[in-house]
Order: structure tokens, then C-alpha cells, then sequence
């Protein structure tokens, strides 16, 4: 297993999947593997980092509200702004804010990043995982 600045660095990039396949050189090697076969670190240990180094800019953007910023600036990225005296967290997309939280203080805003990062690095590492989905299920598709 990668060291934990690696797998924190790995879930803050937004691309935890490539970053495993590329740690056993094989995509198809993925159907058996998840997220807990990758990363150990816990929520709080990404908070620490997260608040001596920041999010980096390529999944994140941050606005403190002391400057003006457009939807190009933020587009498909994981926001956290304060706006109004409170922080916002949310994803924006072409059609504007998606997702929307709102906050008092910018801890638990940061805290609702993290949780969001987190739940899509498990989708992303967990999705082709051979048991997550039941071989029993019956068929969507219309008979």
C-alpha cells in the first residue's frame, strides 16, 4: 500500500482510479480489488493535510468571496465558496450549481469536500469490484 501523503494526494486529484490500475499495471486486475485494497487513510488525516497544504486546484476550486470568478474558472470541479456570510460547497457544472450544502463555519465545508472526494474515489475503485454487483439480479431490460 502507497504511503498516506500518496493515497491523500491520490483522492485529491480526483483520479483514484487511474492512480490504482497504474499501481498493478492492469485494468482488468480492478475486478478484484477495491477501495480498502488502495487506501487506508482516514477523514481526518486528509482534513490535516488538506489544511496545511490546501485542496490543489485540479478538483477543487476555492473562493474566500474577496474575488469574482465565473463558471469557466469552476466548471466540472467541487467548489467551496463563502458567499453571504456562510461557506458553500457544490459542483459546477455547464448548467450552474449542482449539489448545493451550505455552512456556518468553513470546517465543515471543508469537511463536506473531503466526504465528497472520499465517496468518489469508493465509486470509482469499488464500481468493478466482481462482487459488488449481485449475479442474482434480474434484468432491467423489458421482456
Amino acid at each position: 500500500m502507497k504511503t498516506k501523503e500518496e493515497q491523500i494526494q491520490a483522492i485529491l486529484s480526483g483520479n483514484t482510479f487511474q492512480w490504482a490500475c497504474n499501481q498493478i499495471n492492469s485494468v482488468k486486475k480492478m475486478d478484484h480489488k477495491k477501495y480498502d485494497d488502495f487506501i487506508s487513510v482516514t477523514e481526518q488525516e486528509i482534513e490535516e493535510y488538506v489544511i496545511s497544504n490546501g485542496f490543489g486546484d485540479s478538483v477543487v476550486y476555492e473562493n474566500d468571496g474577496t474575488e469574482a470568478w465565473s463558471i469557466y474558472d469552476a466548471h466540472d470541479r467541487i467548489c467551496i465558496s463563502q458567499e453571504n456570510k456562510q461557506w458553500l460547497v457544490f459542483r459546477m457544472g455547464w448548467e450552474g450549481r449542482l449539489e448545493i450544502s451550505m455552512f456556518l463555519e468553513k470546517g465543515d465545508a471543508i469537511r463536506e469536500v473531503i466526504k465528497r472526494l472520499i465517496n468518489l474515489a469508493k465509486i470509482s475503485l469499488n464500481n468493478r469490484y466482481q462482487n459488488a454487483h449481485s449475479e442474482n439480479k434480474e434484468s432491467s431490460v423489458c421482456k
